[in-house]
């Protein structure tokens, strides 16, 4: 039985294993998460810091905990949603890419500083490049399977309320309309509950069939109902004339 494809590390996805062990020539990996005389393969450092009294731009390594909080925190919902979705089309969510939360959005922001460490980018350049060159990952989850409700069941449903409403059966080509319109709520319905959190549920068919009736068909319908009362009160009063 074939199994997914490991999720691609962006560290590794391109410029390769940066040297392992947990040190360097006698120097420990720091909050960068590679040795501390590592060179990036730009030739510089990725992160840009501004002195707040001078001005002057100096560079450093992303700290891998601290940079990725404060990164996601500055994030608006825009590009949060499109830096993460360019992340999990590349495998790095694995099975859990529809139901991402904070702790894993950042670790693996966490995963793509250490790629623009050891690339010699900033954090934008980094992500653009990563998803430019790293192909996506083909062991996605399977999109998740919608049940809808047989167009011959809604046809029966329509057309019985129809009759309860109007009198009379509406043309078949109504009645299929109908049954494409409620199939198509519970597409959407079943999409929103394969993307999780609280959903309302689409109405019973009967529920549907008898407000599309009412909307359209307002007039004959309230006629209908007026002779059905009438018809009621005058066999009504012949019962208690008896």
């Amino acid at each position: 039985m074939a199994t997914d494809p490991k999720p691609v590390n962006p560290a590794y996805a391109k410029q390769g294993d940066v040297p392992g062990g947990g040190s360097s020539q006698g120097k420990s990996f720091s909050y960068a998460g590679i040795p501390q005389d590592f060179l990036p393969g730009s030739g510089k450092l990725p992160k840009p810091v501004k002195d707040p009294k001078t001005g002057a731009i100096s560079y450093t390594y992303y700290d891998l905990n601290l940079d990725a909080n404060v990164i996601y925190q500055s994030m608006s919902p825009e590009v949060r949603k499109t830096v993460f979705t360019g992340l999990a089309q590349k495998g790095l969510y694995g099975s859990s890419s529809p139901n991402r939360n904070p702790d894993t959005d950042k670790r693996v922001l966490s995963d793509l500083l250490l790629y623009a460490n050891i690339a010699g980018l900033e954090w934008q350049k980094a992500y653009e490049d990563y998803v430019k060159n790293v192909p996506n990952s083909s062991g996605g989850k399977k999109a998740p399977s919608v049940r809808i409700t047989s167009r011959d069941d809604l046809n029966v449903v329509f057309r019985k309320t129809a009759q309860e409403l109007l009198g009379y059966e509406l043309p078949p080509e109504v009645s299929q309309k109908f049954g494409a319109a409620y199939n198509q709520l519970e597409i959407q319905e079943g999409q929103r509950q394969a993307a999780g959190g609280v959903y309302q549920a689409a109405a019973a068919p009967t529920t549907i069939a008898e407000q599309q009736i009412l909307k359209q068909f307002a007039p004959e319908a309230q006629s209908f109902a007026a002779g059905n009362y009438a018809q009621i009160m005058d066999e009504s009063i012949k019962r208690l004339g008896g």
